[in-house]
Order: structure tokens, then sequence, then C-alpha cells
């Protein structure tokens, strides 16, 4: 099979970047975050994406991976979140491996807390890394939310 860009398929000119949300916890409750974690979990949100915390599992991540094969491989995919590194060490391995065996030109997007938890090893297998602490709020940091 002939492999081919995210750019080719859909005949489109500017670079591609597929964002996997791996999460939508966060560490800290920036005031104008586009993911809205600056928002407190409720079950009864008016958006979907903070009725509860959510985590992508390894078989999904597989299977999104399995069902890509050889089309934007060299294309950026940024794990993101929430903020990944919030994730348990093992599992942002573990991410990082699925991704890396499928040849994906991978990166992270983190505000850079947590990142020196991560082994050295499994940061060497990502292309690039988005240091991005956009800021927080006045009434502080930490928590899920």
């Amino acid at each position: 099979m002939e492999k081919t860009s995210f750019k080719d398929l859909f005949g489109i000119n500017h670079r591609v970047e597929v964002r996997i949300n791996l999460t939508n916890v966060c560490n800290l409750h920036c005031d104008f975050c586009d993911h809205d974690a600056h928002l407190p979990f409720s079950k009864d949100s008016t958006k979907v994406y903070r009725r509860k915390p959510l985590v992508s599992s390894l078989s999904e991540l597989i299977q999104l991976c399995e069902s890509l094969l050889v089309i934007g491989e060299s294309d950026r995919h940024v794990l993101q979140g929430g903020e990944i590194t919030v994730l348990p060490v093992k599992t942002i391995i573990e991410v990082i491996e699925i991704f890396h065996g499928y040849g994906r030109n991978l990166g992270m997007r983190t505000n850079g807390y947590n990142l020196k938890e991560i082994p050295v090893d499994s940061l060497n297998k990502l292309n690039f890394i988005y240091l991005n602490n956009h800021g927080n709020n006045q009434e502080g940091q930490g928590g899920a939310g």
C-alpha cells in the first residue's frame, strides 16, 4: 500500500496536525482555556466535555492507528489534553510507544509542569514538544477541575 499524507488525501496546501486529546483533566485552571479546563466537572454541565473526567483508552488509540495505516504518518500528531502529563507516567509511556510503533510523527503539547517525570528515552521518541503554559487565573493552580 502506498503512503499518503493528509494534505494529498484531502487536496489541501497547508500544514496538517492531528490533535489527539488524551484527557480533559488539567493541573491548571486558566481562565481562557480553549478546552474549558478552567470549568469544574459537573454531571449537569452544558458542556459535554466537562461532565466527567475522560481518558482515551489504549485500545482506542491502537484502533486509530490501525484505521489510518499508511495515511498521514509523516503529518504531525500532537498528544494533548487538558494536560496529558497528569496521566500516570506508565500510561504516557504506553501511548508514546503505540504511536512510535506505528511510525507516526509524534509530539506533545504540555504546560511542562510534570514533564520531568517522563523518562528521557520515551521523550526521545517524540519529534517535538510544544510547551504551552498559557498562564492561570487569580484563584490558583492545581486540582483536576
